[in-house]
């Protein structure tokens, strides 16, 4: 840039700021139609990749600093990979228009409040410390703190970063929350409830679900659904007939005749003639051996 008049290098200097200050931002935003906030979105170069950016973990108990919700003690729920933000337990909301299709049960209207994500930078974590002069745990907020290698987390089987605090040259570690029991999540029953019985049958010769109602419940459709083998099931089965040559249906046709005849008694002539042959045949044989 030395070829750069004063001029232009202020120039350049400006151009790494933002051009739209502050001020011009809201009267931009003022002025123009309505519209409903959104979450801000980021690129997805620009998206957090590793807990060492988030900061905080699903299960973290943070204070919000900033905005209508600042001191409120809540806890992190999810990520919001789109706009590198927190969606926190009781935190921050705003309008929009929601689709049908996303509605939950007993909304009523296009107009829901919407959970706001809110950026790390605005989070501080809250950690619970034993006090030695009550006997009793208190919730500190940890101003700052910073990540000191890595360790296996037995409870979420997998590496974590390690976050400390260092205080008046003493370290600090500060644990990752652990996971929820299964039986502590949304929607989860207890154990009594696999023996709950809910359905009580009235009548044994009368069914309780309405004719109407049995399309919906079965799948008429269904490979499993059990019902009579009509004609077009037969056909289906029935492997087809193999195409026989000219010769197979003469020799065929042959075997046929011959069954057809049926087996003939011997004659008492034909008895003798075949008596006759099998003596003659024994006595040439003694012969050759001078058998007397």
């Amino acid at each position: 840039m030395s070829n750069v008049s004063v001029a232009g290098r202020r120039f350049w200097k400006r151009a790494s700021h933002d051009f739209l200050r502050p001020h011009e931002l809201k009267r931009i935003k003022t002025n123009r139609l309505p519209f409903f906030k959104r979450n801000d979105f980021v690129l997805s170069e620009d998206e957090y990749k590793d807990f060492e950016q988030w900061r905080y973990f699903p299960g973290d108990r943070v204070m919000i600093t900033t905005g209508e919700k600042k001191g409120t003690v809540t806890k992190v729920v999810s990520y919001i990979n789109s706009s590198n933000s927190l969606i926190l337990e009781d935190g921050p909301t705003y309008r929009t228009i929601l689709p049908k299709q996303f509605w939950q049960p007993g909304t009523t209207s296009y107009v829901n409040e919407i959970p706001e994500g809110v950026k790390p930078q605005d989070l501080k974590l809250v950690a619970k410390v034993h006090d030695e002069a009550t006997g009793k745990d208190k919730d500190v907020i940890v101003h700052k703190f910073e990540f000191l290698g890595k360790h296996f987390n037995k409870e979420w089987q997998t590496w974590l970063p390690t976050r400390v605090v260092k205080d008046k040259g003493e370290v600090l570690y500060l644990p990752w929350p652990a996971p929820e029991s299964p039986l502590e999540r949304t929607g989860a029953s207890g154990e009594d409830a696999n023996s709950e019985r809910s359905y009580y049958v009235d009548s044994v010769v009368h069914n309780q679900i309405p004719k109407d109602a049995l399309k919906d419940i079965r799948n008429p459709y269904s490979k499993y659904k059990r019902g009579t083998f009509e004609q077009r099931h037969l056909n289906k089965f029935t492997a087809p007939d193999m195409p026989l040559s000219e010769t197979k249906k003469a020799y065929l046709s042959e075997l046929e005749a011959k069954k057809a005849l049926g087996h003939k008694k011997l004659t008492p002539e034909v008895k003798d003639f075949i008596g006759g042959r099998v003596k003659k045949f024994v006595e040439s044989q003694k012969k050759d051996l001078n058998i007397q």
